[in-house]
């Protein structure tokens, strides 16, 4: 990525972030600023890099990179590597190693199969390359944090319209670096979404909302009639089994969404078609704090104490609370064994769907 000296030109690399370089190294700043270096990524090629500066990127963190890969710490001790960031530039990036909580080339790659095609036959480097030059424009997601979600549930309802601005004047490398830094302390909510496969997804922050299924960005519409703009749109769950794990914070663990038919509200519960075979798994439910939203109406759902966790079988259909033929898990509770214990908790109707 970081392949020959563009002296000025500091978008000739997606991963090198001029501002958040600079904003790293106040004295490379001032030099900058004084006209010794026409840009920091010129200082960095000229001196930056042979002095070890390896805060070049958000999504690169030296720390968090050789923690999470012993090979390249020793390899990085035992001076084969200045630093972790060259093993990552040589190596590590095309290896699909993690090199920061802001970016998982693993789930990127899994969740964007097309982007998974682009990278195999060449066309980026990585899934990271592809993220940098494309999908971050265009909101797709690094990691299981949602960062179109973040901003809005669609771009006509924006809930953090100031930081959409950020991101846009360089401010922040994503919204997810947005949320990290200063969004989870504010008690800005997170949306925290899976793939089409088996996930196991980790909120965090003061207030977050759960998915092991997909999320999608398409046309936004109300009641089947397009608005213009984009929504949000998560996929059904079905064939999936998901682990959700709440945070410290407040969880919100989402099994269902409603959908605004031309004739009214469609309640979708996720997981629903194979029975015992596909459901979501909650783990660190907090009695008392913690919420689980659920598609329809209380009268569909039946709770079944099961071992050490409390099952939510779907067993009547819709509003009109028809019985199932065959009764279907739709999640189970781990650590909670009654629904005394979280009907306060329970809310019905699916949430906010278009």
């Amino acid at each position: 990525m970081l392949a020959g000296e563009a002296e000025g030109r500091v978008s000739v690399s997606p991963f090198y972030d001029e501002r958040f370089y600079l904003q790293k190294n106040s004295d490379v700043a001032t030099a900058v600023t004084s006209g010794i270096f026409r840009s920091g990524l010129q200082h960095f090629f000229a001196a930056g890099e042979a002095e070890n500066r390896v805060f070049i990127s958000p999504f690169y963190d030296e720390q968090y990179y050789l923690q999470k890969n012993s090979d390249v710490a020793t390899a990085v001790a035992s001076g084969i590597f200045r630093s972790g960031l060259e093993h990552f530039i040589l190596a590590g990036e095309t290896e699909s190693r993690k090199a920061s909580l802001l970016f998982d080339e693993q789930f990127y790659l899994r969740k964007n199969p097309n982007v998974a095609a682009q990278v195999a036959d060449g066309r980026f480097s990585s899934g990271l390359d592809h993220y940098l030059q494309v999908g971050k424009l265009i909101y797709l997601s690094g990691t299981n944090f949602n960062e179109f979600g973040y901003i809005g549930l669609s771009t006509n309802r924006k809930v953090n319209p100031d930081v959409e601005e950020a991101i846009k004047a360089g401010y922040f490398g994503s919204a997810l670096e947005h949320y990290l830094t200063y969004g989870q302390f504010e008690g800005r909510g997170g949306i925290f979404n899976g793939t089409k496969g088996n996930d196991t997804v980790i909120g965090f922050g003061q207030i977050d909302t759960l998915y092991g299924v997909d999320a999608e960005i398409g046309q936004d519409a109300i009641g089947g009639t397009p608005v213009g703009g984009q929504a949000l749109y998560f996929t059904s769950g079905i064939n999936e089994v998901d682990v959700l794990v709440g945070g410290n914070g407040k969880d919100t663990f989402a099994l269902g969404q409603t959908y605004f038919a031309k004739f009214g509200p469609v309640p979708l519960p996720f997981y629903r078609g194979k029975g015992d075979a596909d459901y979501a798994r909650i783990e660190n439910y907090e009695i008392g704090k913690d919420e689980i939203l659920l598609a329809g109406a209380a009268s569909n759902y039946d709770f079944v104490q099961s071992g050490d966790s409390l099952n939510i079988i779907l067993s009547r259909s819709g509003y009109e609370n028809q019985p199932l033929t065959t009764p279907d898990l739709i999640a189970q509770v781990k650590g909670v064994t009654s629904v005394s214990q979280i009907e306060s908790k329970l809310q019905f109707g699916g949430g906010f769907m278009y």
